[in-house]
């Protein structure tokens, strides 16, 4: 049987039961997860996702907030998360 997200990342969604919603793991990801395991989320569903996320709202400290907007140009521009940071280092 494969793995779904929601399988793998578990941990992150202790209270998952029925918002099956891409958003909803995206935006939980960003609350909670550990930095590599973000990084370690499937790349074309934060992609989807993140531009429906509303920041102000979010569960987290101040700098993974400042991080990700800083980043959300890249995410249309780029098919991976190694192709985003490129960029994004090389534009700053």
């Amino acid at each position: 049987m494969q793995k779904t997200v929601s399988d793998y990342f578990k941990p992150y969604f202790w209270d998952y039961t029925m918002n099956d919603e891409s958003k909803f793991r995206v935006q939980r990801i960003l609350e909670y997860a550990w930095f590599p395991d973000i990084l370690r989320y499937p790349y074309e569903e934060f992609k989807e996702n993140i531009k429906y996320i509303d920041f102000k709202k979010l569960r987290t400290s101040e700098k993974r907030i400042l991080l990700f907007q800083a980043l959300l140009p890249y995410f249309e521009k780029c098919n991976s998360w190694d192709e985003l940071f490129e960029r994004f280092i090389e534009e700053q």
